[in-house]
């Protein structure tokens, strides 16, 4: 992990133990739990011992980016993976035009 996103969400808490250490890659997609906050999941995976979480673009939208930092610094988490959102859906209209691109 680099750039803003480090920035942002800092880096891993170093963990000791050998349970710890066998689980450091472990991390919840937070797609998994979709009904729960942001704030509810990183609770989720601290309780559960789960090093990392896989934050979706919208709910840290939801939180704000300095909001969801705090969350994931608070609950000793790193940051695995940045997603996007959904899949395109738009009938008619194609995905590079909703953005803007020149077709």
């Amino acid at each position: 992990m680099g750039g803003w996103l480090s920035a942002a969400f800092g880096s891993p808490r170093v963990r000791g133990g050998s349970r710890r250490r066998a689980r450091r890659r472990l991390s919840l997609n937070q797609a998994t739990v979709n009904g729960l906050e942001l704030r509810e999941a990183a609770q989720l995976c601290a309780r559960h011992d789960i090093p990392g979480i896989g934050l979706w673009r919208d709910r840290v939208a939801e939180a704000g980016l300095d909001g969801a930092a705090a969350l994931v610094r608070r609950a000793g988490l790193h940051v695995s993976s940045l997603c996007r959102g959904g899949f395109f859906r738009y009938k008619g209209e194609s995905p590079v035009a909703l953005f803007g691109a020149p077709a």
